[in-house]
């Protein structure tokens, strides 16, 4: 599916949960639905042609429909119908987006060479926020490139406190010297 059209379906969710007073809840069971969509096995099932997109609805029906807001079943029974349920993962992504910068929050990532405490990346996060006048939230991931250190990047910045940029910084100074 292309970008484009991922956006458009995180417009109209989006859309259809601005002000909604359980958009909270409806964001979380959106979030749990869409992981379970990253699984190998569901997206399978609903990338195969060999399940007609009946046998889908009616899967789609057994599992959500009593367990979700009707709301959100109704847009995940759209998608069903149109068989693009195996995008859930990536129209979530992008309306977590749109969801933030509606709040003004900027979106990042901090790379590191060893796992973050969730108390290290929220310091991280407010020195980030603070650099660039905006709340920030990062994702971490795993960079087994980097030696040691951290790497954010995030609304076009980038913020290198890596060993190995140190040391180029350090190469460069001594050169000149």
């Amino acid at each position: 599916m292309s970008k484009t059209l991922v956006q458009n379906y995180a417009k109209a969710f989006w859309g259809s949960l601005a002000g909604h007073p359980e958009s909270q809840a409806m964001m979380s069971s959106l979030q749990e639905i869409g992981e379970a969509f990253k699984s190998d096995e569901i997206v399978s099932y609903f990338s195969s042609p060999v399940f007609s997109s009946e046998q889908k609805l009616k899967t789609v029906e057994t599992v959500l429909k009593d367990k979700i807001p009707s709301e959100l079943f109704a847009t995940i029974r759209l998608l069903a119908e149109n068989d693009r349920l195996s995008f859930l993962p990536q129209i979530f992504e992008s309306m977590v987006s749109l969801k933030n910068d509606s709040m003004g929050v900027k979106q990042g990532t901090i790379y590191s060479a060893v796992e973050l405490s969730k108390e290290e990346v929220q310091k991280i996060e407010l020195v980030v926020g603070a650099k660039i006048s905006s709340k920030v939230l990062l994702n971490l991931k795993i960079d087994n490139k980097i030696k040691a250190g951290v790497r954010v990047e995030v609304d076009g910045w980038t913020f290198d406190d890596g060993l190995d940029y140190h040391e180029l910084k350090l190469t460069e100074y001594l050169k000149r010297s």
